[in-house]
């Protein structure tokens, strides 16, 4: 019996800690998001200088939540992921006559 609540202990721990690496990965592209609509809103109102330093801080928050995700993927068991961006797929070689 002990046992038994001792694992369902440690599986709920283990979820816990697992849900809250999520967060951190989710929390990053929150950021990335919010500084985004602060470059674009900075650029509509002609300052550009602000919408650049805005733009970098995005690219960061963007770039800390994809390493973020890779370490939670790993830590999970996970492979990570190796799909290509679609910026980087060549596009399809027409049909041979």
């Amino acid at each position: 019996m002990r046992r038994g609540i001792a694992l369902t202990a440690g599986a709920l721990l283990f979820a816990g800690l697992t849900t809250m690496g999520c967060a951190s990965s989710m929390d990053e592209q929150r950021k990335a998001e919010e500084h985004g609509r602060k470059a674009q809103e900075a650029a509509a109102r002609g300052d550009y200088a602000k919408a650049e330093r805005e733009a970098k801080k995005a690219d960061e928050a963007q770039r800390k939540a994809a390493e973020k995700a890779q370490a939670e993927q790993e830590s999970a068991g996970q492979p990570p992921s190796t799909a290509a961006p679609p910026s980087e797929i060549p596009p399809e070689a027409p049909p041979a006559m």
